[in-house]
Order: C-alpha cells, then structure tokens, then sequence
C-alpha cells in the first residue's frame, strides 16, 4: 500500500508532468495560427466563389430582364403603330365605302334617267281584247285595233316604231306602243279622256320603281274616297292631286299621310 505521502507525491508528480516537459508540446495560440491561415483561405475562396456565383447570377437575370423589356417594348410599340394604322386604315376604307355608295347612287339615278329616256315615247294602252286576227298575225291584228283606237280618240293615223303585247297569256294583256313623236304621245294623252267610262284607258310606260310609287297614289286615291264621297282626284307627276266639292282640296305624295280635313 502507498502511503500518504506517495500519493501526494504522485499527485504533485502528475500535475507537474506537463509542465516539466515543455518541449515536447505546442503552444495553444502557434496551433491556433496555423489553423486560421488555411481555414482563412478556404473562407476566402468560399466567400470569392459566393460573390462571383451571385455576380454571374445577377448579370445574367439583368440581361434576361432587359433582353425581355426591350422585346416588350418594341411589341408595344408595333401594336400602337398597327392600332393606328388599323385606324386610317379603317377611316380610308369608310371614305372609299362613302364614295362608292355615292357612285352606286349616281349610277343608279343614270340607269333610271336612261330607262326613263327609253320610255320616253312609249305608251301602254289596257283593255283592248285581242282577236282572232291577232292571233293569227299579232303585228296585223295589233295595228287594225290601233286603227280603230285614233278614230275613237278623234285622231289621224299614227306612226309608231313597233307595238306588242305584254305578258305571255291573256285576253286582254296590255299593249306597249312605241311611237316615233313626242308630240303624238302628246296628243293622245290629250284625248285620251274621249275614253273616260269605257273599258280602255292609257298610260305612261313606267318603270318598275314608278309602277310601284303610283300603285300606292291609286290606293290612297281609292280610300280618300271611301271616306269622303265628295273628293276626287288624279295622278300627276308622281303626286295626287285631290279634289272637294270641284275644288282644288290637297296634294299628296305616297309617303303622305291621309288626311280628309280641310
């Protein structure tokens, strides 16, 4: 067994030993040197290889970023300009759409005009049957019921280009006249009041547009009557001249409201 005094003398032994060796240990602060200049360097590298990750990252967002406002902007722009040009397009198409519905007026009043000038002589007489002549020879059996038609009106033979039935079937289909003077269409229309109360009358050759415009006058005519037996009237230069008590009582055209009051 040891005794008191050789443990303590151990003791002392052991934690003296450290220092009674010197030489064989590093100092804690030379160890921790030369663990911080390697340990500084790979921070450093780390914080370099950091910074230029970043810097590489930031560049690259900022060239994606501005690459993409540069294309934004010119498509911006390209859709104002073709906005605008959308517009004066627009605006040159509605001019030229103007001018042509202004021609297409025109045209059509030229049409009219000529189709009027056509017409110009022409005359069509209803009621007049058609014979057993005519149906042998239309050309002779047409001029033998004119014939009879200027003694009835009081006038001498007139001269005419050609005349023809309208229509494909009937008995008593219309006959279109054209004559050769202004003033033997004159004439007859003059006289053609020697035919009031039978059954042939004549008219203007119309057009179509006319035709419909003095079908409506003819109606309003008819219930101008119907409610006042008192007025009478006639169709003149597509209006309707009315009468009252043989008096002059209104003119109206097709578009007029009806109106009996005085």
């Amino acid at each position: 067994m040891l005794s008191e005094s050789d443990s303590s003398n151990n003791s002392e032994e052991e934690f003296r030993s450290p220092q009674a060796t010197p030489s064989k240990f590093t100092p804690a602060s030379k160890q921790k040197k030369r663990l911080a200049s390697p340990l500084e360097q790979i921070g450093k590298r780390i914080t370099m290889t950091e910074d230029n990750t970043t810097q590489n990252v930031t560049n690259q967002d900022i060239r994606t970023i501005v690459s993409e406002l540069l294309i934004t902007n010119n498509t911006t722009n390209n859709i104002v300009l073709l906005g605008q040009f959308e517009a004066k397009l627009d605006e040159k198409l509605a001019i030229h759409a103007s001018e042509l519905k202004t021609v297409d007026l025109r045209v059509a009043k030229l049409e009219e005009n000529l189709n009027k000038l056509k017409r110009e002589k022409n005359l069509v007489i209803y009621g007049i049957p058609e014979s057993n002549e005519e149906k042998n020879d239309s050309v002779v059996g047409i001029k033998t019921k004119l014939e009879e038609l200027w003694k009835t009106l009081k006038l001498p033979p007139v001269d005419y280009d050609e005349a023809f039935r309208l229509g494909k079937s009937g008995n008593k289909r219309p006959i279109l006249i054209k004559l050769l003077k202004l003033s033997d269409k004159k004439t007859i229309l003059q006289n053609r009041k020697l035919l009031k109360g039978g059954q042939i009358y004549i008219n203007l050759d119309l057009t179509k547009e006319e035709q419909t415009r003095e079908r409506k006058l003819r109606e309003m005519l008819k219930q101008y009557k119907q409610q006042d037996k008192n007025i009478t009237g006639f169709i003149k230069r597509r209006q309707l001249m009315l009468y009252k008590d043989k008096k002059p009582f209104k003119t109206v055209m097709d578009q007029a409201p009806m109106d009996t009051t005085n």
